[in-house]
């Protein structure tokens, strides 16, 4: 029964340990051209093929008012990257045409270019309970 206190000191400290590793990340959306379709997000990490197939986690959200949404729970501490494009007509793929996507698309930390940016300037560094990256979408 004397070891019974130390069990439940241990127990709390290790809650406390596990929750300071993890937190949300909460990605808002804007400058969409319409509601017209849904929000594709996907959350990449240093390991992960960034813009590949398999992000570390995706997810959909729905355009309201040309802003969208997504919020990512339980995720580790660390750097991570941010891509999202308005999927218009709901197929699921960025569409493209002849000089590049023609639906709206963004990444995190505002990187930008003709080409899609490298992990290194889209990466920001997740390290608090609650992380907001605002992606403007063009």
């Amino acid at each position: 029964m004397r070891y019974f206190p130390i069990f439940l000191l241990l127990c709390t400290c290790s809650c406390l340990l596990q929750a300071q590793t993890t937190g949300t990340i909460v990605v808002k959306m804007q400058g969409m051209k319409s509601d017209a379709g849904v929000m594709r997000v996907a959350l990449y990490s240093p390991t992960d093929k960034f813009l590949g197939e398999k992000p570390f986690r995706g997810m959909t959200a729905s355009i309201h008012e040309r802003m969208a949404e997504c919020v990512f729970e339980n995720v580790p501490f660390g750097e991570y990257a941010v891509s999202a494009f308005h999927d218009e007509n709901a197929n699921q793929k960025l569409d493209m045409g002849l000089f590049g996507p023609v639906e709206g698309y963004g990444f995190s930390n505002g990187a930008r270019s003709f080409l899609p940016p490298p992990f290194d300037r889209a990466k920001v560094t997740f390290r608090e309970q609650k992380m907001i990256a605002i992606i403007d979408i063009k």
